[in-house]
């Protein structure tokens, strides 16, 4: 058995180091294993943290952006706008109020603002909330930029009781190409309180840099110590992205700072984590102690390499979690400003779109004027000369060819007229004045005005207003005339026989305003309840094949009803085939305190006394019909063609009236009119030589431009020979006598 024991000792030691191996190769492998776990790890935890410290310095930015991009909107407000503009108190006031509005609408992960104003372009504020604008608002173009936010904006740092603050600048352009600021106030504690907002759980200790300066920082462990322990050292010496300081501290464990750029900025976010203990270096190294101990402490080293690596995975699994909220984080922000982006390019859209309808309005409205003046201009020779003509000797066929010439030339200006006052009523430039009247006389001359060609069709026609009602009102009586002329008018046109009548009554009355309720009835030929659906709208009759058997341009019930609406009313309508309609609206009068002037209704008068008169007039026919008119009332006329003849005769002999067309070669009216009065006020001219424009452009702005150049009265063409000769008998002060022949 000897023998044998020397085998079994080899044995045993071959075995005892075999197994000695195996265990020292297992458990080496086993460390091994978790040692390049454990760096494993700790790489791992890093790139998360940096990843984490990307994406919340991402958010920074967006928080920023987001700011900005409600500057931006409320910059391009009218109100903004028209304060540059106009400085006035009242928008100042609305500023104020829309000002507190935003600063007060806090929102999760957004930068609050704690103050705005809006500056001119010298820097001086123009309005502010809060009221008392304190310093850092002050001087805005001597703040250091640390960051330009697209949209046109810029990020300036001030301090203020040793605090950050950041200041969102947005530049603004007026109407009237005044410019200016509109400036956010951005607390440093309201970033990192955004930031707070979208972490899941408490953030460590966090701080806003700027060139290795510390801006803002948080507040964390402030129950433990000040400050965390290397914040300020890791800012101040501007650590690189993902630099780890080991201290195996064992109430801090390893520390790891972490450094990213803000978007858009100049500003660098620093965050420090204290890591726990199982990621320090000395893990590694402790595991290799563990070894040394002997073989009794490897099942210790055993389990406490298996909680290692569950602790690894949970982390791991954490991480996992946090890097998934991340990118879920920056797949919203993402599309949020993918939004923004798109509707900022909406916005730049409909202001090019907004752009190119006023000037497609404006050119409109040059041609509609440019027409309006090419066919009133021979339209005044044709029914002036028809006029005249009808004064002469003529046989019965021949009369009856002038005055349809003349019917068919009113015929034509009645057309003209309605497409002017259509566009002028599109382009919302339609305007309702506000002046006494007498109501009963303004019925009576629609009365005067209709009545013959009711007679003339053996229509009946009868005008009732009631008795209660006011006579002395406030409001348009051009406008309302003009919509009972159009209503009355389309009855006597599809009325063959039987009765028009116009009723106006009393709807309500209070203390100093009246309503009254307007009604047209006829016994006409009626509409259908289907054809009542488009007879408002413009160019349309009830019936195509109307306008080829009655006439009309269809634009006759459009205005009216538009007018209507302007002057506070609606227009209805009531009517059945073959019995008839009934046209009715009420509108709202204001008492007139006021006399009321009467309108004439008798001849119209000039004086007796002949006029020397100059004639501005480049349109032959034109010159002709104005000189005949002259000649009949007893005047002597001097015809000039041109703006710079009509200022030499004025200089050469003294007239009593001077008549001006407006568009002529050479010289225009209207600056032939400033020369005239600028030689008067530098002659100290004591006579002041009456100009009346006589001119084919009918609308409003044209008789201003008229009166604004000097011009004492205007008359549009084609001319009405009794207005032309109420204004020479006004203009010359004499009183009126009618004039025989």
């Amino acid at each position: 058995m000897r023998p044998h024991g020397p085998r079994r000792t080899r044995t045993w030691t071959v075995a005892s180091i075999v197994v000695a191996v195996v265990v020292t190769a297992a458990v080496g492998h086993l460390i091994l294993g978790n040692y390049r776990g454990l760096i494993q790890r700790r790489e791992f935890a890093r790139e998360g943290l940096r990843l984490h410290t990307r994406t919340l310095a991402a958010s920074l930015g967006h928080s920023l952006y987001g700011a900005n991009v409600r500057l931006l909107d409320l910059g391009h407000s009218a109100d903004v706008r028209g304060e540059l503009d106009q400085r006035d108190r009242e928008l100042e006031t609305i500023l104020s109020y829309r000002f507190s509005v935003l600063c007060g609408a806090r929102r999760a992960a957004t930068a609050h603002f704690e103050a705005i104003a809006l500056l001119d372009a010298a820097g001086e504020i123009l309005t502010a909330w809060p009221d008392a604008a304190d310093e850092r608002l002050q001087n805005l173009s001597l703040r250091p930029v640390v960051g330009t936010l697209p949209g046109s904006g810029e990020l300036r740092l001030v301090r203020v009781d040793q605090e950050a603050w950041y200041l969102l600048a947005v530049p603004i352009t007026g109407d009237t190409e005044s410019s200016g600021q509109l400036v956010g106030v951005v607390r440093g504690s309201s970033l990192l309180g955004a930031l707070n907002s979208l972490a899941s759980q408490k953030l460590p200790a966090t701080a806003i840099a700027h060139d290795g300066e510390t801006l803002t920082r948080s507040t964390a462990y402030d129950e433990e110590i000040q400050c965390h322990p290397g914040l300020v050292e890791a800012v101040a010496q501007q650590i690189p992205l993902g630099t780890v300081a080991t201290d195996d501290d064992a109430k801090h464990g390893t520390r790891h700072v972490a450094q990213a750029r803000v978007p858009w900025t100049r500003l660098d976010l620093v965050q420090v984590f204290d890591l726990p203990a199982g990621l320090s270096p000395n893990a590694p190294r402790r595991s290799l102690v563990i070894f040394g101990l002997g073989m009794t402490l490897m099942l210790g080293a055993t389990i406490y390499i298996g909680r290692s690596q569950l602790r690894n995975h949970r982390l791991a699994s954490k991480l996992d979690e946090e890097a998934t909220r991340n990118r879920l984080v920056t797949q919203q922000k993402e599309l949020l400003v993918r939004q923004m982006e798109q509707r900022a390019l909406y916005e730049v859209r409909l202001r090019d779109a907004k752009t190119a309808a006023e000037r497609a309005s404006k050119a409109k409205s040059m041609f509609l004027a440019n027409m309006s003046h090419e066919i009133r201009t021979p339209l005044n020779g044709v029914l002036g000369l028809a006029d005249l003509t009808l004064e002469t000797k003529l046989d019965e066929e021949q009369r009856e060819y002038v005055e349809t010439i003349r019917d068919s030339g009113r015929a034509l200006l009645e057309v003209i007229n309605d497409i002017l006052d259509f566009s002028k009523i599109e382009a919302g430039r339609m305007e309702v004045a506000s002046e006494a009247f007498a109501l009963r006389a303004a019925v009576d001359g629609v009365s005067r005005m209709l009545s013959p060609k009711a007679r003339q069709k053996n229509v009946e026609f009868e005008i009732s207003v009631s008795d209660d009602i006011p006579d002395h009102l406030l409001g348009d009586p051009m406008r309302l005339r003009q919509v009972l002329i159009n209503l009355l008018g389309n009855s006597l046109k599809f009325t063959d026989d039987g009765k028009i009548r116009l009723a106006i009554a009393l709807a309500a009355q209070g203390h100093d305003r009246v309503r009254l309720l307007f009604e047209v009835q006829d016994t006409g030929i009626g509409i259908s309840q289907d054809q009542q659906k488009s007879i408002f709208e413009a160019f349309r009759q009830a019936d195509g094949s109307a306008s080829r058997t009655y006439g009309g341009t269809g634009l006759g019930l459009t205005i009216s009803s538009r007018l209507v609406r302007l002057m506070g009313g609606k227009l209805e309508l009531e009517s059945a085939p073959d019995h008839g309609s009934t046209f009715s609206f009420t509108l709202p009068f204001d008492l007139a305190t006021d006399a009321v002037r009467s309108e004439e209704t008798g001849s119209t008068t000039v004086s007796q006394r002949p006029l020397r008169v100059l004639v501005a007039e480049d349109n032959p026919v034109n010159q002709k019909v104005v000189t005949k008119l002259l000649d009949k009332w007893g005047h002597t006329s001097v015809v000039v063609t041109d703006g710079e003849a009509a200022v030499r005769a004025w200089y050469d002999d003294p007239f009593d009236v001077i008549l001006m067309d407006v568009k002529m070669p050479r010289l225009d009216g209207i600056e032939a009119t400033r020369r005239i009065r600028r030689a008067e006020s530098e002659r100290d001219l004591v006579d002041h030589v009456p100009i009346v424009a006589l001119t084919a452009a009918a609308f409003a702005e044209d008789e201003r431009r008229c009166r604004d150049a000097g011009m004492d009265a205007f008359v549009s063409k084609p001319l009405k020979s009794e207005e032309l000769r109420r204004v020479l008998g006004q203009l010359t002060e004499i009183a009126n006598e009618p004039i025989p022949g």
